[in-house]
């Protein structure tokens, strides 16, 4: 089975090295397999290692010969126990007999932090003698474990952004580099073949739509963080850089264009400022101009800073290490990101693009640091192998008024970013006390607020994060426009902000004002969910987006809540016991309450679980109408994320409905955002999740990508129906 053939599928050996004594390390393998029809299994074992330090920096510099040496050396040190030894070749016989690739992280604990600089890369089998890693069947990656406890969100593969950047500052020639340690002479630097890069760069990253930091006084510390801000996917860094002390130094630019020395350190400590990290970053050491550009000559040294940029938090890092030749930087990048465009998986494409270069001497310089457990880095919008061929069956419900959208979050995270980003703001200000991974989770913390300081403080805090939010996306809006911000939006009284009534109309005021300027009528997902003859929408957002939507349309939408507990209002059903959902007049039913109504919304923990209590206990609590609903129809899932409290707590509340089991006559969609690594990574095992609550084989087809895209598909479906 060939590693196309087996997308997820792999056999997991992390082996942990960690430092014993003075010049005593360990190794510890853990080794879990997904292999079909096997339970994954978790294997501990360990045993000492012997590393020759001073041997082996000895052999950093030679041709084939000594390389192979140096991979001897470090193999014979690695695999110097018997134990260690034998657990490797039954994981790699494990693999081998499930046709699955063999992921081997090496894992170096902060505790030996010297080992980071031996070439790992060199590793021979311990049983043939060959290079471990110019075997197909074997992704190699150098694994980290990192402070940033933020789980790291997938990306849309059509969404991906490189910015390049190649420092070549003016006086370059007249700056004399100084050696690695005090008794080393000092090195001059070269010139940079600036063109040859850029065009290197842009060949290699292929499709990835580019922008670029080069040019006199371009390529600066402050440009580069300021531009990330923009939330750039790849950064690939052309620079000169030099050891001080085992310290990476990387050579940047002034605004002049001057040599700006920039220490690691501070490097990753701007870093530190940004929001949202690339996801890879590519450290490629320069070639000159003067000499044709043959090869690099800062023997690696801008690589020493990869394992600090992956403990900072950056997903993936691409480092070449040693003095590499263009010859394989040439063969090697461009085959790399050709490779990770069309599968997603990182280390899978380094094995493949090193099968490019394996009879150059050099083949062993690029080198892969991860934090991803996975080794994904985007994914790709549609349904997965097999696509969807239900379309018509789906439309015929929409046209029958058997489809009930269910609207989730993530349908306005283009407006307001992730929930998470409010959970993680409320968290650093008000001293969330829990594990950092708990500061992503709104409930959790909502949970802490309403009990530290009151119970109704996180939804008033709720709208002050809406307000501000909004705020600063209009005025950026607005200043990209060339526009001034809209007067009424400008020098808010404070009793406007902080009255619930009044604040409640400032904030449906700017969010449609925000909503209008993000997007055209066409891909306005309200819209295109308004426009559908659809007499039942249910939403867990609190804002009024829909209800918008819908009215622009010329229709007459009514509203409903759910009723758990007794600050809800009565329902529209007790003032208009007439009422007849219609696509004329439709109903959108706000199960998790709405901005409208404060104490309607769900929001703590406390919250949730009195609404699963209430609505358990209390048929008329959700309106028989929507109950109904929940069984017979066929249900489209937009903008959830299946770890969150909406998206279980909704689904507890659609299955332990009478009627449940007429599910299986209709076929469902969800249209899942941003799936998160080490979660759920494939659309063959999202589907599985969901049917494993559906209790139906084939009834649910999950659509990766955003709300956005998939809506469009489903409008000119829709259309071309009419």
């Amino acid at each position: 089975m060939s590693l196309s053939e087996a997308p997820g599928l792999v056999a997991d050996l992390e082996i942990g090295l960690h430092r014993r004594g003075e010049d005593e390390w360990m190794a510890e393998l853990r080794f879990s397999s997904s292999e079909r029809g096997t339970i994954g299994t978790d294997i501990l074992t360990s045993g000492p290692v012997d590393v020759d330090l001073t041997r082996l920096a000895t052999l950093h510099h030679g041709g084939p010969l000594v390389t192979r040496q140096y991979g001897q050396l470090l193999s014979d040190g690695l695999f110097a126990s018997s134990t260690v030894r034998q657990e490797f070749a039954k994981a790699r016989t494990t693999a081998a007999r499930g046709g699955i690739p063999l992921r081997l992280r090496l894992l170096i604990a902060p505790s030996a932090p010297e080992l980071h600089a031996l070439r790992w890369e060199t590793l021979l089998d311990p049983d043939s003698g060959t290079p471990l890693l110019t075997d197909s069947n074997v992704l190699f990656s150098r694994y980290l474990t990192s402070t940033d406890w933020r789980p790291v969100r997938m990306r849309l593969r059509s969404e991906l952004r490189a910015l390049i950047v190649v420092a070549d500052p003016v006086n370059l020639q007249g700056y004399a580099a100084p050696g690695a340690d005090p008794d080393s002479p000092e090195r001059e630097l070269a010139p940079v073949d600036v063109a040859g890069e850029l065009q290197r760069a842009k060949a290699s990253l292929g499709p990835i739509r580019t922008d670029s930091l080069a040019g006199t006084g371009r390529a600066t510390l402050s440009n580069l963080v300021g531009r990330l801000r923009d939330g750039y996917d790849v950064v690939y860094l052309v620079c000169h850089g030099y050891l001080v002390n085992g310290e990476p130094q990387l050579v940047l630019e002034h605004e002049n264009g001057s040599v700006h020395v920039v220490p690691g350190r501070l490097m990753i400590q701007r870093l530190k400022e940004l929001n949202h990290l690339p996801r890879l970053i590519v450290l490629a050491s320069c070639h000159s101009a003067s000499d044709g550009g043959t090869g690099t000559h800062d023997d690696g040294a801008v690589s020493a800073i990869g394992p600090q940029l992956v403990e900072l938090g950056v997903p993936a890092v691409l480092a070449m290490q040693g003095d590499i030749s263009v010859g394989t930087v040439e063969g090697f990048v461009p085959a790399f990101f050709t490779r990770l465009q069309e599968h997603g998986r990182i280390d899978q494409a380094m094995t493949e693009a090193r099968a490019g270069i394996r009879d150059r001497s050099d083949w062993w310089a690029p080198a892969l640091f991860m934090r991803l457990h996975s080794g994904r880095l985007w994914y790709a919008a549609g349904f997965g192998r097999g696509g969807f061929t239900k379309w018509p069956a789906l439309v015929n419900d929409i046209w029958s008024g058997s489809c009930l959208p269910l609207l989730g979050p993530g349908m306005t995270d283009t407006l307001l970013g992730p929930r998470q980003q409010l959970a993680r703001d409320l968290a650093d200000r008000y001293g969330f006390p829990l594990a950092p991974y708990y500061r992503e989770d709104l409930p959790q913390v909502a949970q802490f607020l309403a009990v530290d300081q009151a119970r109704d403080f996180p939804v008033a805090k709720l709208r002050e994060y809406l307000i501000v939010t909004l705020s600063q996306r209009l005025r950026e809006l607005s200043d990209t426009a060339g526009e001034p911000m809209p007067p009424r939006f400008v020098d808010i009284p404070r009793s406007k902000r902080t009255n619930p009534a009044l604040a409640n109309a400032l904030i449906d005021d700017m969010t449609n004002a925000v909503w209008d300027r993000l997007h055209a009528p066409l891909d306005d997902p309200f819209a295109v969910l308004a426009r559908l003859d659809v007499p039942l929408f249910v939403t867990a957002q609190p804002l009024s987006l829909l209800t918008t939507a819908l009215k622009a349309e010329g229709k007459r939408p009514q509203v409903e809540l759910a009723r758990w507990n007794r600050k809800c209002p009565r329902s529209i059903f007790e003032t208009m016991p007439d009422y007849e959902p219609t696509p004329e007049e439709p109903l959108v039913f706000h199960i998790f309450g709405s901005l409208q109504h404060p104490g309607s919304i769900v929001l703590s923990e406390d919250n949730y679980f009195e609404f699963l209590r209430t609505t358990g206990r209390d048929p008329d609590a959700i309106p028989e109408l929507v109950r109904s609903a929940f069984a017979d129809s066929a249900l489209l899932f937009l903008g959830f994320r299946m770890e969150d409290w909406d998206f279980r707590v909704l689904f507890h509340s659609i299955m332990s409905q009478e009627g449940g089991d007429r599910l299986e006559q209709h076929s469902h969609v969800a249209a899942q955002i941003d799936p998160e690594e080490g979660l759920t990574l494939e659309p063959d095992g999202a589907r599985r999740y969901f049917e494993s609550y559906f209790r139906s084989p084939h009834s649910v087809n999950v659509y990766w990508g955003s709300v956005e895209t998939f809506l469009g598909e489903l409008r000119s479906h829709v259309e071309g129906d009419v």
